[in-house]
């Protein structure tokens, strides 16, 4: 087979830089091992992942889906009755900040419908795993070995390699790539499933997100997914889930009962419509991760705690920014040792951005509940989630939020 790109992962990672490589023209062939659909997390997106959506002509297929309509997301204190909102806006081709409206997925059914489009649209699927990278005698990219769902082993000839493996890292794991750092929440676990029954806000926040504070790096998330389900997730000290000696389905239900007093009122009466799975170290960051003739996307290379749902949108802009320079790199207008090092750090500065909202709310969840909506910081803050992390001038909030950890040593400001 050959091909211009091969993509190892079909997520959203994958099958998006597959679309988005279409768009300048560049074929692509996707590997994946797993059969879709499949259970996965990482349920809410972006006002700028709802545009993208837009853009591609599938808003009438999220409808069809019945994804639930997301306004805003909600903060929960911990004693259940405090709140603050965080509505979704985005900016579009350099407009002005407006409100928009987006979509909670069950990502069984969303991961699936974008990469069936991706295929529509011009990408080969191979159902397999990517054993490994091949190189030239110049270092650069030329396929990729392939063991195919026959268990027959393939080379795929690629100018280039985008790495869309997800959570497996591939390119890291196989040592192309730099090796898996702990990143600031690596003694954090997650423990999650989806249930039935839920009691949602009404009206219009009916399908908001809501998180549940209970004290310092202990919350959970309340994620609706379609008209009956919610995706709920508990995420806790390592230490402390240890502590409890308690099985994961034991330990989901009494963190349900007892992690904040809102959370128990609503899922008093829920029924468990998936497995109770637990996910340890939570947060990873890979250095070097892009080569000549490679680059990794999302959490190929890093992954923050989930907290403000960044997940999807994080997959989906890097794709859009891997096949612009991806582009670039088959027109012959990039080269050296690493041709994609620009990419990298355009990468690294919004994963930064993000990881700087998420260790600022935990070092003053009120203080960051305060500039949101009480300070000048509110309209950048907002544009922050709306998708404008990759400034190359950081925005005043941000540079303010960085000032809010150096004081508080994040994790000692508590929240009521």
């Amino acid at each position: 087979m050959r091909t211009q790109v091969a993509i190892v992962g079909g997520g959203p990672g994958g099958a998006a830089s597959a679309l988005f490589l279409g768009e300048h023209g560049i074929d692509s062939i996707i590997i994946e091992a797993e059969s879709f659909p499949r259970f996965h997390i990482g349920e809410s997106m972006t006002g700028w992942v709802a545009e993208k959506i837009r853009g591609w002509g599938l808003e009438s297929a999220m409808k069809e889906n019945r994804f639930p309509i997301k306004r805003a997301g909600t903060v929960y204190g911990s004693s259940g009755s405090n709140r603050y909102d965080v509505p979704i806006t985005a900016r579009v081709a350099g407009t002005e900040r407006r409100q928009v409206e987006t979509w909670q997925v069950r990502r069984s059914v969303f991961d699936k419908m974008l990469l069936d489009v991706a295929v529509e649209r011009g990408a080969r699927l191979v159902h397999g795993k990517a054993i490994e990278p091949i190189f030239d005698d110049e270092g650069a990219v030329s396929g990729v070995t392939v063991q195919l769902a026959s268990g027959d082993t393939t080379t795929i000839e690629a100018d280039g390699i985008i790495d869309a493996s997800g959570r497996k890292t591939w390119m890291s794991s196989l040592g192309f790539a730099g090796k898996k750092e702990r990143g600031g929440y690596e003694s954090q676990i997650a423990v999650f499933s989806h249930v039935k029954g839920g009691i949602r806000n009404g009206e219009m926040e009916e399908g908001n997100t809501l998180l549940f504070y209970r004290e310092v790096d202990h919350w959970s998330w309340f994620i609706p997914v379609d008209d009956e389900t919610v995706s709920i997730g508990i995420v806790t000290p390592a230490s402390y889930y240890k502590s409890m000696k308690e099985s994961k389905e034991e330990f989901f239900a009494r963190e349900c009962r007892e992690l904040n007093p809102n959370l128990a009122e609503r899922l008093a009466d829920v029924e468990l419509v998936e497995p109770v799975t637990a996910t340890a170290n939570f947060s990873y960051k890979i250095p070097e991760f892009t080569g000549k003739g490679w680059m990794c996307v999302g959490d190929a290379h890093r992954f923050i705690d989930p907290f403000f749902s960044f997940g999807i949108h994080l997959a989906l802009s890097e794709a859009e920014k891997a096949a612009e320079y991806m582009a670039s790199y088959l027109g012959g207008e990039l080269d050296g040792a690493d041709p994609f090092a620009e990419y990298a750090a355009i990468c690294e500065r919004g994963m930064d951005t993000v990881q700087t909202l998420m260790d600022s709310f935990w070092a003053n969840p009120l203080g960051w509940g305060y500039m949101l909506h009480y300070t000048d910081h509110g309209g950048d803050v907002l544009d922050m989630f709306g998708g404008r992390i990759y400034e190359e001038e950081p925005l005043p909030a941000l540079l303010s939020m960085r000032e809010m950890v150096a004081r508080s040593d994040r994790g000692l400001v508590p929240v009521s």
